[in-house]
This record gives C-alpha cells, structure tokens and sequence, in this order.
C-alpha cells in the first residue's frame, strides 16, 4: 500500500513537472515566433573636429553621411551628428542620426557605446518617426555593432519589434 501510494504519487508529481515544462515550452516559443528583427546595414563616412586635451585625452565632434539598407527591402541615406570624448581609456560616444527611406520617412535614432573608437557595441534608441507606425516604434532599443576604416563606418543593427509591427513595417514598405 506504501510503494502503491509513493508510486502513485511519484507519477503525479512527474505529470505535473512534464505540463510544467511544456507550458514553458509552448509559451517560449509562441513568444519566440511574435518577435522579428529588423536588420539594417549602414556605411557612412566620417568628418571629425577635435580638441586634444594632452595626456592623450581628446574631445570631438563626428559628422557621418552615408547610405543604409535594411531586411525589409528599404534603403536610404543617412546623416549622423555627435560627440565621443576620449576622458579615460575607453570612448563615450553620444550621436543623433537622421535616416530617411525610399518613401521619404523620416527616423531619428540616439546611439551610444562606450569602449574603443575602432570598433564596438552599442544601443541604438529610436526617439522619432514619421512612419505611420510611430505609436508602437519609438522607444524600440536596438543593438549595433560598428567598426572603421580609415575614414568609413560599417554598422549593422539588429531591432526587435513584434511580428505586427513587422508585417507594417513591410507593408509600407512596399
């Protein structure tokens, strides 16, 4: 009666546990399947004013104009206007970018990263659209990576955005 009762019990704590983690398996991935990116790739080049404070710090103000693309089928140009400071070891970069697409809309975008000039990780936050689908795009946080050469940026950004919002953003492309 005692093994029958363990068993028994044993059994049902194990169905519990297996609909435990399929719940968690079906809400991850329904989750998972309502999340898309939006890739851009943007290649800009860079005109930068500084001061040099010695001691190898320095204060600069950037200026980028270039062209982007993204996986929505979009493209455009772009201009980018900022500041990095070379205080201590690593850079703190601030700049507004301005993109405009194909259908003339227009997005304002706030990067910022901290680390080396050459190349780095940053966030990119959306602050303002034109597009029709402002209301549920401002204040999407992308993340971007970014490397130089010479005189030339290459940065790619990846931004979630729900699957609805990615079937707008299509649309309108389109």
């Amino acid at each position: 009666n005692i093994r029958q009762h363990i068993r028994l019990k044993y059994t049902n704590l194990m169905k519990l546990f297996f609909l435990t983690l399929l719940n968690i398996f079906f809400v991850i991935n329904s989750f998972t399947q309502d999340i898309k990116e939006v890739i851009t790739t943007t290649h800009s080049k860079k005109i930068e004013k500084s001061f040099d404070l010695g001691n190898g710090k320095k204060f600069s103000n950037l200026y980028f104009e270039g062209t982007w693309t993204n996986n929505l089928g979009n493209y455009g140009r772009n201009e980018c206007i900022g500041t990095v400071s070379h205080l201590t070891n690593n850079i703190d970069l601030n700049i507004m970018c301005e993109s405009v697409d194909k259908n003339n809309n227009k997005e304002w975008s706030l990067l910022t990263r901290e680390g080396e000039m050459i190349s780095g990780i940053g966030i990119s936050t959306v602050v303002e659209t034109t597009a029709s689908y402002k209301k549920n795009y401002v204040g999407t946080k992308c993340t971007y990576a970014t490397t130089y050469l010479d005189d030339v940026n290459f940065t790619i950004s990846k931004c979630p955005v729900s699957k609805n919002l990615y079937d707008i953003m299509l649309k309108e492309v389109n």
